[in-house]
């Protein structure tokens, strides 16, 4: 899937789609809807693991403001298995995204589903697609809520708008959906931890002794990826190769390097890289197993992708490195972690008020982090947990 094609069709198509339905359409209003008025739910997000993770303290509040609707959740088939282990998401429907036919095809079969299924709230997570916003538009549910993102033109397809502010976590700004449906805000927001099987926990013990991935040591996951849609974000892999070789030499860890499949080949430069041994597990984990090996490493080291939130969820230490997006938005959840970032005067340049496009000639924010760096911030907040003894006693 070519993303920025994607993102620039959404936007020059989009954009003028969304006005003149808004314009030549009426949107009657709406008050909030009572548990007994909302028989099923239908959620979309169709792009981002991290978001997922993040949006799952809104799920939890979903199933608790409408215990008795059955939730629906819309994504792309290569979030199936991370969804399906959701304790909140009682139904996948899977969107072909692959080619233009299957784009058609998928909407198709996804307004019928709509319109057929029953479905009275149709919650929209995206913050500026207008892809998402139409398709709720025209899923003839009485209750729609999404985000009324600035310049987005996407409003007049809610009647339950949210004005998306840009100054507030992503955990809490998806929430704000919930709170417009009436649900009421906890003490503090929890991301849900990712479930998964016994078959999956055996899954990664059998990796892990085919490797030789010895239990008496701490075990440091890093990601070197970013997806295909943010090439960007990405640290040099030759300095992850040393920040690995440098953990690896003073604290006696495994590194165990994660990656979807198509992330292989640049973990496998990665490890070629370095000078002491590590293992790969690119393109060889399910995402509930990927949580399950994650559950067992003392920390997990990412640059600003969705590991870095499953680690957050699994109340595993995690350090993020950032550059063109800001972590007061989307650094891990919760305590313990830590966050390296270099803001420039242009920084952030990727937003969800620009599509999180950028035209950036140089990345000089994430260029700039340096391993010593890094290095000194896991040894400052995160060196006691890497040492064997932390294991054994």
């Amino acid at each position: 899937m070519n993303i920025p094609f994607v993102r620039f069709v959404d936007r020059n198509v989009g954009v003028p789609l969304c006005w003149l339905l808004g314009r030549f359409t009426r949107t009657p209003a709406a008050g909030v809807p009572t548990p007994e008025q909302v028989r099923r739910i239908a959620v979309l997000k169709f792009v981002g693991i991290g978001n997922l993770i993040l949006a799952s303290p809104t799920l939890a509040a979903l199933r608790r403001r409408f215990p008795d609707a059955p939730l629906t959740f819309v994504s792309l088939s290569a979030h199936r298995r991370l969804l399906e282990a959701s304790p909140d998401v009682d139904e996948v429907f899977c969107f072909d995204a692959s080619g233009l036919g299957s784009v058609v095809a998928s909407t198709l079969r996804l307004l019928w589903h709509l319109r057929r299924g029953g479905y009275d709230l149709v919650v929209d997570l995206e913050p500026y697609s207008r892809y998402t916003a139409l398709i709720t538009r025209l899923s003839g549910a009485r209750w729609r809520v999404g985000f009324d993102t600035p310049g987005q033109a996407r409003g007049a397809m809610f009647n339950l708008p949210v004005r998306y502010t840009n100054h507030r976590h992503m955990v809490e700004v998806f929430f704000t959906l919930a709170e417009r449906l009436g649900a009421p805000r906890p003490e503090r927001l929890r991301l849900t931890p990712v479930c998964y099987s016994l078959e999956d926990e055996a899954a990664v013990e059998s990796f892990a002794i085919q490797h030789g991935m010895d239990p008496m040591r701490p075990w440091v996951a890093v990601h070197v990826g970013t997806g295909e849609n943010a090439p960007v974000r990405r640290w040099p892999p030759a300095r992850f190769a040393e920040l690995a070789d440098r953990l690896i030499g003073e604290y006696g860890v495994q590194v165990v390097f994660t990656g979807s499949p198509g992330e292989a080949r640049l973990v496998a430069e990665t490890i070629a890289a370095m000078r002491r041994p590590a293992i790969s597990a690119a393109g060889r984990l399910s995402l509930p197993q990927l949580a399950a090996l994650i559950a067992r490493c003392a920390l997990v080291v990412a640059g600003d992708t969705g590991p870095l939130h499953l680690a957050a969820a699994m109340q595993v230490p995690a350090v993020g490195l950032y550059g063109p997006n800001t972590p007061d938005l989307y650094g891990p959840w919760g305590a313990g972690h830590t966050v390296v970032y270099h803001p420039l005067p242009c920084s952030p340049c990727i937003s969800n008020l620009n599509d999180k496009l950028t035209r950036c000639p140089h990345g000089r924010c994430i260029q700039s982090i340096t391993v010593a760096e890094v290095l000194d911030a896991i040894r400052a907040r995160h060196g006691a947990l890497l040492r064997p003894e932390v294991l054994v006693g």
